[in-house]
């Protein structure tokens, strides 16, 4: 079987190595192997207190498939080429873990979005902390998607991309604190969502951002950015402290709501512009219909659209209501 850098030998069962740098009597070796330790499926009402895992290759360490009503709370998800979390099922929990050096974060989803219902998951990841410490060439985020779960308390730094990724509706994503993130990239920012004109409800809300660093010759970084007409989010009493080029970057976009933030020591605060050619993107809304762009390409935002929300969806129930939200 071969490796990257090296070759196992299964007749004789050894491991040949060819270091890419130079061992010294601080290099750390890891073998990974497994594809995840705790898998529930369509499991519910179960507890599990306590425990540490570190070393899986592939999979997710700990997986939430189906269910309702789990828990999974303090302990450690490390040194792994595998993802650390993956929350799935109605009113599931991962809370106070540490999760760091593994290739992706969290997949926090569940709910449902179609033209005849919207119903909110309850899935939550809270408390945690993640960060990278020794492993390079990756960048882990936490993608929430789905409708209706919550990302709340968590601790993210040390992030050379960016930290959270979020598609859907009715997400709460609060109270976390973000630093030190995007390093390596530009555009983009430490929370961002793009292209879903349907994605209303999503609150951001009472989160701390600080020092994210938008690097000269690379395009803008921000702390929070709403990108290709992301629209009906919105972005509640945050504190933005030396957070990239535009610490809230609204890239076209309707019905999203801002109200209550703190802006410090940053280019700007509120940057808002209308996107490219927005004309030439409506002219190519064609272009789809015929074939000649390939449909359900970002830009074909009508389609992708309707493929939730149903044909015209926006002037129908549940996706209007003649009723206001009530608060989270």
């Amino acid at each position: 079987m071969s490796l990257e850098n090296g070759y196992y030998d299964s007749s004789s069962k050894a491991l040949y190595l060819w270091p890419v740098d130079e061992i010294s009597p601080e290099t750390r070796l890891a073998i990974s192997a497994g594809s995840g330790f705790l898998h529930l499926e369509n499991a519910s009402h179960l507890r599990f207190l306590g425990f540490s895992a570190q070393g899986f290759a592939s999979g997710h360490i700990v997986k939430i498939a189906g269910g309702t009503d789990n828990l999974v709370a303090d302990g450690k998800l490390f040194n792994s080429t595998a993802s650390a979390i993956s929350v799935n099922g109605q009113n599931n929990t991962v809370t106070g873990y540490d999760v760091f050096d593994v290739t992706r974060f969290v997949s926090l989803s569940g709910g449902v979005a179609s033209p005849t219902e919207i119903t909110p998951a309850g899935n939550e990841v809270s408390n945690c902390h993640f960060y990278l410490d020794a492993l390079n060439g990756v960048s882990p985020a936490a993608g929430i998607s789905g409708v209706g779960n919550v990302f709340r308390n968590n601790l993210m730094h040390n992030i050379p991309g960016q930290a959270i990724v979020f598609r859907g509706n009715e997400h709460l994503i609060e109270r976390n604190e973000l630093f030190n993130i995007g390093f390596e990239e530009g555009d983009g920012a430490t929370i961002y969502s793009g292209a879903e004109f349907w994605g209303y409800g999503v609150q951001l809300k009472h989160n701390f951002l600080h020092h994210i660093m938008s690097t000269d010759g690379l395009m803008t970084r921000s702390g929070i950015m709403l990108d290709d007409h992301q629209s009906g989010t919105e972005v509640i009493e945050n504190i933005f402290y030396k957070t990239g080029h535009g610490s809230l970057a609204i890239n076209g976009g309707t019905g999203l709501k801002v109200y209550g933030n703190i802006f410090l020591h940053g280019n700007y605060g509120v940057w808002v512009r209308i996107i490219g050619d927005w004309k030439g993107r409506v002219k190519n809304l064609a272009r789809f219909d015929s074939g000649e762009l390939k449909r359900g390409d970002k830009h074909d935002y009508i389609w992708r659209c309707e493929q939730v929300v149903g044909k015209e969806g926006w002037n129908q129930k549940p996706w209007i209501s003649n009723t206001p939200p009530s608060p989270k």
